[in-house]
């Protein structure tokens, strides 16, 4: 790895041997693309990636700003609107497997060891937000052609089908904001990675949280209101996202391409039942809960979910 490291770096070299100071020099250029890497414990790290790593892994700024918005809503909707924005959540969540197709996984496993071609990530990097918008514009009309049916099954009311057409756009910002987010991942940006968290968490507490104070004293809140604050937090986050991907020479101008696809998705297809077993664990409550209880009930659960946060927090 020393040789490597002081000479050039080539991705077809797939056997790596160096030494604990060594490895944590040039580990990320050697990624997942390997098939043996020999070297010792790493025992120490510059404390400057060591704060990043702790920041990022540790998300006071999303406790926070979970928090905040989950009391104001407590305070100021009813329980059954809580319960519809806990069951888009999840909802969300599922759909963004089926549209996402575990591309952004591929990009962690693919974009370390080319971290230094920045047009080659690029033109990677738009085809697969691309291929993200072709997919949520298909599952976006599909739902807003049926949006009786989901309404009901979702939410148990047909008066609900106007929330399907806001989960239509819901779900379009927020892949954006994923595929964003996966970009500064895949290329160990740890501290772009959190910055554009702390800056999603600062606008949402400004913009949801301000404007669930302003339009409850105006007696105008309702869950439509949220989605529009949401959305407009989220437009803000996205532009931020990527004006730090460009400053940061992360991404250039170019066309998309599409030549990687058949090998990302042979990489990310396969964990789709893993994902779907994820989401199965930890989301699928919510709707057994939202059908069979009530949105009522719902809303109680996740309230109640979301403040279990505080005690899971420390430990964490």
């Amino acid at each position: 790895l020393e040789n490597i490291g002081h000479l050039d770096f080539n991705d077809k070299c797939n056997i790596f041997i160096g030494t604990p100071e060594y490895i944590e020099d040039y580990l990320y250029k050697i990624g997942t693309d390997f098939d043996y890497a020999v070297y010792d414990e790493i025992h120490e790290m510059d404390d400057h990636y060591e704060n990043i790593i702790k920041l990022t892994s540790i998300p006071i700024s999303q406790v926070i700003r979970n928090l905040v918005i989950v009391l104001l809503m407590t305070k100021t909707m009813s329980i059954a609107e809580v319960g519809i924005w806990g069951q888009v959540l999840a909802v969300h969540a599922f759909l963004y497997m089926l549209i996402n197709l575990n591309l952004t996984h591929a990009m962690s496993r693919f974009f370390p060891v080319m971290s230094s071609d920045k047009v080659r990530i690029s033109e990677i990097f738009y085809g697969i937000s691309t291929v993200v918008l072709a997919n949520s514009i298909l599952v976006s009309i599909i739902l807003i052609i049926f949006d009786i049916f989901f309404s009901q099954l979702f939410f148990k009311s047909e008066e609900y089908s106007g929330v399907i057409w806001l989960l239509t756009i819901f779900i379009l910002l927020e892949n954006i904001y994923n595929n964003i987010y996966s970009l500064f991942r895949s290329l160990q940006e740890f501290h772009q990675q959190a910055k554009l968290v702390i800056y999603r968490s600062f606008f949402e507490l400004f913009i949801i949280g301000g404007g669930i104070i302003f339009f409850s004293y105006s007696n105008l809140l309702s869950i439509n209101i949220i989605f529009y604050l949401f959305f407009l937090s989220l437009i803000f986050v996205i532009i931020v996202g990527l004006i730090i991907a460009f400053k940061s020479k992360l991404l250039v101008l170019t066309a998309p391409k599409f030549y990687f696809l058949k090998k990302y998705l042979n990489f990310g297809v396969p964990q789709l039942p893993a994902s779907l077993s994820h989401w199965s664990i930890n989301l699928s409550d919510r709707l057994i809960i939202g059908y069979y209880l009530g949105l009522d009930n719902l809303g109680v659960y996740f309230i109640a979910h979301r403040l279990s946060s505080l005690l899971t927090f420390p430990l964490t």
